[in-house]
C-alpha cells in the first residue's frame, strides 16, 4: 500500500476545486484584450495630432511622382524624347541618396527657423522649397526650357527627401509609446499613399481642366496647407538633451534612464 507521502502533491488551484472553493484564474492566463472597433479607429484619426501627421506624410508623399512618371506625362504631351525625358528622371536618385546628408541634417538646426526646432524647422524649409519649386516648374513648363525644368524638378527631388528624412524623425521621437508609435506611423502611410494617388491620377483631372502648369501650380500651392500643419505640430523632446538630463545614458541602453551609479553591476 503506498504512502500518503507518496501520492503526488496537488497544486494550490486543485485544492480549491476539490474544497468546493471559487476558482481563481491561473496567474499565467494571458490579459484580455479589448475589441478595437471602427469607430475606434475613427475616434483616433480625428486627434489633432495625428491629422497633423496625416497632412504631413501627405506633404511627404505629393512630389514623389510630380518628379518621376507624373512629369514623363507632361513631357510627352509636348513631344520631348524619351532620352530626354528618363535625363530629367534621374533626379529621382536624391531619394536613394539621401543618406548621405541625413547626418548633417540630424546633428544641426536649420538656419533662421532655429527658433521652431531642429525638427519643425527643417520641415518648414523643405516643404517651403518644395512647393516654391514646383511653382517654378509650373511657369518653366517644357516651353521654358528642359534644362531649366529640370534644375526645378532636382530642387523639388533634394527638397522631398530632406523633408522624408525629417518628418520621419519627428513621427518617431514624437510618439508616447509603442501603441502611440503605430498609430502616428499609420496615419503618415495614409496621408502618403494618398499624396501618391493625387500626384498620379488625381492631378490628370486638374490638367485636363487648367493644364499641367497649373495643375503643378495648385499642388505648389496645396504645401502652404502642410506648413501650416508642420507650424501647428509640437516640436519633440531632443534625445541628447535627455540623455544629458539622466547622466548621459541612452535610452536605447540595455540600463534604460538609469545612472551609472543606480547600476548594480557597475563598480562601486
Amino acid at each position: 500500500m503506498s504512502n500518503p507521502g507518496d501520492a503526488p502533491s496537488q497544486t494550490g488551484r486543485e485544492r480549491r476545486g476539490a474544497e468546493g472553493e471559487s476558482t481563481i484564474p491561473a496567474p499565467d492566463l494571458p490579459p484580455s484584450t479589448r475589441h478595437v472597433g471602427a469607430m475606434d479607429v475613427l475616434k483616433a484619426l480625428g486627434r489633432p495630432r495625428v491629422i497633423i501627421t496625416l497632412l504631413i506624410g501627405f506633404g511627404s508623399g505629393l512630389p514623389f511622382m510630380l518628379v518621376g512618371n507624373t512629369l514623363g506625362l507632361w513631357l510627352r504631351e509636348y513631344d520631348v524624347e524619351l532620352a530626354a525625358i528618363g535625363f530629367i528622371s534621374w533626379v529621382g536618385l536624391a531619394y536613394s541618396l539621401k543618406f548621405l546628408w541625413a547626418p548633417l541634417i540630424d546633428r544641426l538646426d536649420v538656419p533662421l527657423l532655429g527658433r521652431l526646432g531642429r525638427r519643425r524647422g527643417w520641415m518648414v524649409l523643405a516643404q517651403g522649397l518644395v512647393g516654391l519649386s514646383l511653382v517654378a516648374m509650373a511657369l518653366i513648363g517644357p516651353q521654358g526650357g528642359l534644362v531649366l525644368l529640370g534644375v526645378a524638378a532636382l530642387v523639388t527631388a533634394f527638397a522631398s527627401a530632406t523633408q522624408d528624412i525629417v518628418a520621419d524623425a519627428w513621427r518617431i521621437e514624437s510618439a508616447e509609446n509603442d501603441e502611440d508609435q503605430g498609430l502616428l506611423t499609420s496615419a503618415f502611410q495614409l496621408g502618403y499613399r494618398f499624396a501618391i494617388l493625387a500626384g498620379n491620377s488625381l492631378i490628370l483631372f486638374f490638367a485636363a481642366g487648367m493644364g499641367w502648369n497649373g495643375a503643378y501650380a495648385l499642388f505648389g500651392g496645396f504645401m502652404a496647407v502642410v506648413i501650416a500643419a508642420t507650424l501647428f505640430a509640437r516640436e519633440p523632446v531632443d534625445r541628447r538633451v535627455a540623455e544629458e538630463a539622466v547622466g548621459g545614458v541612452s535610452f536605447l541602453s540595455p540600463r534604460g534612464c538609469s545612472t551609472p551609479s543606480s547600476d548594480p553591476s557597475s563598480p562601486s
